[in-house]
């Protein structure tokens, strides 16, 4: 029986890894991680897994139908912040994310995941415009749509990894506990927080499991990952108990 190859892309990063890692543990299917430096310490940390690593690049589109030859299904994601990326212009990621689109219908991909979010734009009704790294993702998932390719495409809630990748976890000055600190909400702000490591690859996995199942309306549906919805009170609380004491404050 031939390997079910899944393409997972940004596998070195904080979504690419957890579906990588998941995969891995899961034994279905055969996760082929794309990365630009195959060379990297985290690339050759997913290989010392068992994962094949492999080239590609997001502005290379040969790179990606390479990437996807032979592949099952895919996981797509983009890095609005990613200064590659950046330096191209605010809207630069909607090309990126029609080349992951045509890549896959080229390769004959049987199930295409994208990771996504709203438009800021649509949802205000045009109060909150050029919010690009919500907005971009948006404008992809209906070029996905027009493709006619089998997918899906998942929203995340606010990662709780930006407490360390972004730094709003800090040390206090005097060293006796730790600050967290959030621009532009206040204290009792409700949030949707998602665990991507622990719970995106989770998801994605029930997908792949499930998308050939007509019962189970996968296909051409949009579903949210969120591991938990409470206020930063609440979060700085639920920090403090598996951890030391940690006050929350916000940014003006």
């Amino acid at each position: 029986m031939s390997a079910r190859i899944v393409t997972v892309f940004g596998a070195t990063g904080t979504q690419g890894s957890s579906v990588v890692r998941t995969l891995l543990a899961d034994g279905t299917f055969t996760p082929r991680a794309v990365t630009r430096n195959t060379n990297s310490e985290k690339a050759l940390r997913l290989k010392a897994l068992g994962a094949e690593v492999v080239q590609g690049d997001l502005w290379d589109v040969p790179s990606l139908t390479n990437a996807m030859n032979g592949a099952e299904g895919v996981f797509g994601v983009t890095d609005y912040y990613d200064p590659k990326n950046s330096a191209q212009g605010p809207t630069s990621e909607v090309l990126l994310g029609k080349n992951l689109v045509d890549a896959a219908v080229a390769s004959g991909v049987k199930f295409f995941i994208w990771s996504s979010l709203p438009s800021c734009t649509r949802v205000s009704n045009g109060k909150y415009q050029n919010v690009y790294h919500f907005d971009n993702k948006a404008n992809v998932d209906d070029y996905l749509q027009d493709s006619q390719l089998p997918h899906a495409i998942l929203h995340t809630g606010w990662f709780s990894e930006n407490m360390w990748n972004l730094s709003y976890l800090t040390l206090t000055s005097d060293s006796s506990s730790y600050e967290l600190t959030i621009p532009k909400y206040d204290p009792n702000s409700p949030q949707y927080f998602a665990w991507i490591e622990r719970d995106l690859g989770q998801c994605v996995l029930a997908l792949l499991k499930h998308y050939k199942d007509d019962s189970a309306h996968i296909l051409g549906e949009t579903f949210y990952v969120v591991s938990d919805k409470m206020n930063y009170t609440d979060y700085a609380n639920v920090i403090e108990r598996g951890s030391v004491l940690l006050s929350a404050r916000v940014d003006p």
